[in-house]
Parts: structure tokens; C-alpha cells; sequence
């Protein structure tokens, strides 16, 4: 979490008799270690979305590539049309 501005005390109470808790002093992290762990924490996630994709992109391939037949047609060097036949 974020640190407010300016003096700031952290307070801890432990009302329970027979347990007990511990915590580390709070650590200034920057901005892009931040996100990298919390990027590192939907590792799971992402892996399967992209597996999914991967997956999506074998099963779909050919559908949805840029034919070379296309980029003939637009320079004119495609299949003869009916009339010339």
C-alpha cells in the first residue's frame, strides 16, 4: 500500500491470549518492482490465456492469414478473369 505524506506510525494490537503475530518493517518498493511482482502473481492466468491463443492460432491458422493470392490480385497478377477465358 502506499505510504501517506509526511509522519506515519504503523500499530500493531494482538488480543488473543494463546497466539501471536509478526510483521516485517514496512520497505519502500518502487513503481516497476511493483508491478512486476504483481505481473508475476497472474503468471498462472496469463500462461493459460496464452495457451489458449496458441492453441486458437493452430486450430484457425490458415482462416485468418493474409493469403499470397490476395497481394497478386492487387498487382494484378491473379487468376485470369472470366471474360479472358
Amino acid at each position: 500500500m502506499r505510504a501517506p505524506r509526511g509522519a506515519f506510525k504503523v500499530v500493531a494490537r494482538d488480543a488473543s491470549a494463546n497466539g501471536w503475530f509478526a510483521f516485517q518493517a514496512p520497505r519502500e518498493v518502487g513503481g516497476l518492482s511493483w508491478a512486476a511482482a504483481r505481473l508475476a502473481s497472474l503468471g498462472g492466468g496469463l500462461f493459460f490465456a496464452g495457451l489458449g491463443l496458441g492453441l486458437l492460432g493452430i486450430v484457425g491458422g490458415g482462416r485468418f492469414r493474409p493469403g499470397a493470392d490476395s497481394s497478386r490480385r492487387a498487382a494484378g497478377g491473379g487468376p485470369p478473369s472470366q471474360a479472358a477465358v
